[in-house]
């Protein structure tokens, strides 16, 4: 599940800063502000990844779970 998310949020991220560059032009304070607006949010997304896959190991740790069990 969690792959698939960050798929999806690094695509549309991607999507939006290549629309930029190929309009606004590599150079633009637009292409520059979606940059950083785009790495922002893959940023998020992956600590929201990493914060959900770090409970769900600290869950499994106090519900004597196997911890090597793949995380989805």
């Amino acid at each position: 599940m969690n792959e698939g998310y960050l798929r999806t949020v690094v695509g549309a991220a991607m999507e939006d800063l290549v629309r930029v560059r190929e309009t606004q032009g590599a150079d633009s304070a637009a292409y520059q502000r979606q940059l950083d607006t785009s790495l922002g949010f893959i940023r998020g997304a992956l600590e929201d990844v990493l914060t959900a896959a770090q409970s769900e190991l600290h869950r499994r740790g106090h519900d004597g779970c196997d911890p090597a069990r793949e995380i989805d």
